[in-house]
């Protein structure tokens, strides 16, 4: 086929490109030797192989030269340039150039805008959770405000809450059980150490009867009586806990103090005599502030003995309670029933005075025999600790307890 402008025409029109024949000159310049009408006249110098962007007029132009070896001849090496209007490609190009930019800068902005509130959000939060956790330090128990975010922080919130709760709780009954145990024994009662069931464990029990106590109720209105009470257990149950006994539970009138456990020392027995010497005197002086109130003193007895017994949470998994039971537990209850019979303010078992001896001052009573024991037991009256001064006695006590009438009382 003839190279000439039929050629370059019909291939123009097939192709969608404009086209050219030039030959190539030594000096790198371009002879035209044919082209189609609307090849743009400034893209006759393009000269690389590779695509060129060139601008003629208003109009943006694709060139590319071509230079395949069969339109070498007599005339030189002819190459063949094309080119493709790509001027409203260019402008759609730019287009969304732009308008990629403005949503570029429309999402920043957006992101800005909500992360600075996220942010912001995020910050207020991770502060009311810091603020309240200061709080908690310092034993203020308090919540964070409820945080809606639907993410970590709302459960962290939640979950922070949750723990403050638990926190309170534990204080709570660490709280009160510090009114009836001391704070070694509520370490190892929240630890979770003491499960349902029990141990056997050496412990002293200490049994504090008012006596009388029908007589007196029968006397005073009930406000009376309860403020009373209240007033004597609060001076008894002192002292026990400051001797490291725990009060069991109070039966009517009467105190059930442990020492041993759920934490068993050396010295148990020994603090449970030193308490009911505090005790007894203690007594004295909520007498006196009795009598200015023109009331009439108060009278106990109190036995102790120590032995084994099975501590433990006693009772259902719903409905539990720390005590201990066991003949140990009966006969310190005997023994206290028994000292108003005997005629002293506190009896101590044989295995107590065996325990106790070297620190106290003793008087040996008799033998007596309790209810659902074969063997009777020795009793000794306690009458204060060895280098202090001796427990003082009511009257209608002392006189019994020193009647030398009685044979049993062998003072030791």
């Amino acid at each position: 086929m003839p190279l000439d402008a039929a050629y370059l025409k019909n291939s123009s029109a097939k192709l969608g490109l404009q086209l050219a024949l030039a030959v190539l000159e030594q000096t790198n310049d371009h002879r035209v030797v044919g082209r189609t009408i609307d090849f743009p006249q400034g893209a006759l110098k393009a000269g690389s192989n590779e695509a060129t962007i060139i601008d003629v007029g208003s109009r943006s132009w694709a060139v590319a030269r071509f230079t395949p070896r069969q339109l070498s001849g007599r005339i030189g090496k002819v190459g063949m340039l094309a080119a493709l209007d790509v001027t409203d490609v260019y402008a759609i190009v730019w287009h969304n150039l732009i308008y990629a930019f403005v949503v570029l800068v429309l999402a920043g902005a957006l992101s800005i805008t909500f992360g600075s509130r996220l942010a912001t959000k995020m910050s207020d939060a991770l502060h009311r959770v810091t603020s309240a956790l200061k709080r908690v330090e310092q034993l203020d128990y308090v919540h964070v405000d409820p945080i809606k975010t639907g993410d970590e922080l709302e459960d962290l919130a939640v979950g922070f809450n949750r723990m403050v709760d638990g926190l309170k709780e534990r204080d709570h009954l660490r709280t009160t059980f510090g009114k009836y145990m001391t704070s070694s024994v509520i370490d190892h009662l929240l630890s979770g150490k003491v499960a349902l069931g029990g141990e056997s464990l050496k412990v002293t029990i200490l049994f504090s009867d008012i006596r009388s106590f029908t007589t007196i109720s029968e006397s005073m209105d009930p406000q009376h009586l309860v403020a009373l009470l209240n007033e004597y257990f609060t001076e008894m149950v002192s002292i026990v806990m400051d001797e490291g006994g725990v009060v069991d539970k109070y039966i009517g009138d009467a105190i059930m103090a442990v020492f041993g456990a759920p934490v068993p020392k050396p010295e148990d027995a020994v603090n449970a005599v030193r308490a009911a010497v505090r005790m007894r005197r203690g007594l004295k002086t909520l007498n006196e502030r009795l009598a200015t109130r023109k009331l009439g003193p108060l009278r106990t007895g109190i036995g102790i003995h120590t032995g084994e017994v099975v501590a433990g949470n006693i009772g259902s998994e719903r409905r539990m309670e720390y005590t201990v039971i066991g003949d140990a537990v009966n006969l310190a209850s005997r023994l206290e029933s028994s000292t108003k019979e005997l005629g002293v303010a506190v009896a101590i078992s044989e295995d107590t005075y065996a325990l106790t001896k070297h620190m106290i001052l003793a008087r040996t009573i008799r033998e007596i025999t309790v209810k659902g024991r074969n063997q009777p037991v020795m009793t000794y009256e306690l009458l204060g600790m060895k280098g202090d001064e001796p427990i003082e006695l009511s009257d209608s006590v002392k006189e019994k307890s020193v009647n030398p009438t009685n044979p049993d009382l062998v003072p030791e």
